[in-house]
């Protein structure tokens, strides 16, 4: 995907070059030729983005414009419309420095001339002066799985940060048991921790890793008496007071309506729950009945080593099982159902037994990727994958109510 942008950039930029050229030359008999190869050069990168980019629709837009204007310009030369010849050229120039501008956005070169805003999120949980107002209904235990990320002491800092928020939780780290040398300081928090060996394989995007850690720590909540759980990563954290109440209401508020062996609607969260692949809901923070998600962790390990699935098309790349999908797939499945690998099965399930949440929601924070927080959402269009944002549920879900 990145040759494409890369080659489309190169492209655009050529044909600038061109148009400053035919500018100055003002005629000559090179002339058909160059507005030819422009020509050319305009199809093959409308093609391209139409292909690769099928939602971008201010640059196909623009460029559309742009094939528009080199027609009318070719026309011109033809009868011998000079000034016409020049105003159509001036044209396409503003054209394609306003793709190139988009395309350079797209890419992540340059952001100037756009509206910017910063979130600004304390390091540290004394730093932090919010509580909750409310006891959560249920007994809730917060399940921390994966490896303790110890830069600037973030899952230090992130347990004591919800011992403060909810105090009333059962907080458990769940990890390996190669990382006992930076426990040292977790150990003299209140956190319950549970170690496990790595499993032989990782899995696609160590799927294997999250099942066992995710699959430890939630027995032991359910151990421990936990009715209900929020399962969430070391290296991500959520800012938002009485979060375990507002999770318990939404179950409420969006009761099961078909028939199901699971006990109430699982909430996940936008942030890799894609519309155009099957069966995949983001793994990352979930949140339902402590039986619900020690079934949802009871599958299959994935064997497969760590390695990047190739994408031909939505159905074929959701049968591969990677990450997300093989543990929706497989928990699909020891519910019972038979699936059916289509993206309409695909959405029933998700808008039946789930709820999906836009991270922002719960004040998430994921310093891996988060440099720029909002870098996903998208003002050039809607892209190819596409987020299933709380609203996009919300309506599936009113929509069926009418129905």
């Amino acid at each position: 995907m990145e040759n494409v942008n890369e080659g489309i950039l190169r492209t655009t930029e050529m044909c600038l070059q061109i148009q400053n050229y035919l500018l100055s030359a003002a005629g000559g008999d090179e002339l058909v030729e160059l507005i030819r190869t422009l020509q050319d050069s305009a199809i093959q990168i409308g093609e391209g983005i139409e292909k690769e980019y099928r939602g971008y629709q201010v640059i196909v837009k623009r460029l559309e414009e742009y094939c528009e204007l080199l027609y009318r310009a070719f026309l011109a030369f033809e009868s011998g419309e000079e000034d016409q010849l020049r105003k159509y050229l001036e044209k396409g120039k503003t054209k394609l420095e306003k793709v190139l501008i988009l395309e350079k956005r797209m890419m992540g070169i340059d952001v100037s001339g756009q509206f910017r805003s910063t979130v600004d999120r304390p390091r540290f949980a004394d730093e932090i002066g919010l509580f909750s107002k409310y006891s959560p209904s249920k007994k809730t235990a917060i399940v921390m799985q994966g490896p303790v990320r110890t830069e600037d002491d973030f899952t230090l800092e992130t347990i004591r940060l919800y011992q403060k928020l909810y105090p009333e939780c059962e907080i458990i780290l769940s990890t390996w048991r190669d990382e006992e040398r930076k426990l040292e300081e977790i150990r003299k928090e209140r956190v319950d921790i549970v170690l496990s060996d790595l499993p032989e394989h990782s899995g696609i995007m160590n799927c294997a890793y999250q099942t066992v850690s995710s699959l430890s720590g939630i027995k032991r909540a359910i151990e421990k008496g936990a009715e209900k759980i929020i399962k969430t990563r070391t290296d991500q954290r959520f800012h938002l007071p009485d979060l375990p109440l507002y999770l318990n209401d939404l179950q409420e508020q969006f009761p099961l309506k078909i028939p199901t062996k699971q006990h109430a609607r699982i909430v996940a969260i936008s942030q890799t729950t894609f519309d155009d692949r099957a069966y995949q809901i983001c793994d990352m923070f979930l949140y339902g009945d402590s039986e619900d998600l020690l079934l949802y962790f009871s599958c299959p390990l994935d064997q497969r080593d760590k390695r990047i699935l190739e994408w031909i098309d939505p159905i074929q790349f959701s049968r591969e099982r990677g990450a997300e999908i093989w543990l929706t797939s497989y928990y699909l499945e020891n519910l019972g159902y038979e699936l059916k690998w289509t993206l309409e099965d695909s959405d029933h399930f998700r808008n039946e037994l789930f709820i999906i949440i836009d991270s922002a929601m719960i004040d998430l924070l994921w310093p891996k990727y988060d440099a720029c927080e909002c870098s996903q959402r998208n003002y050039l269009g809607r892209g190819s994958s596409e987020k299933v944002s709380f609203l996009d549920w919300l309506h599936a879900y009113q929509q069926r109510e009418r129905s």
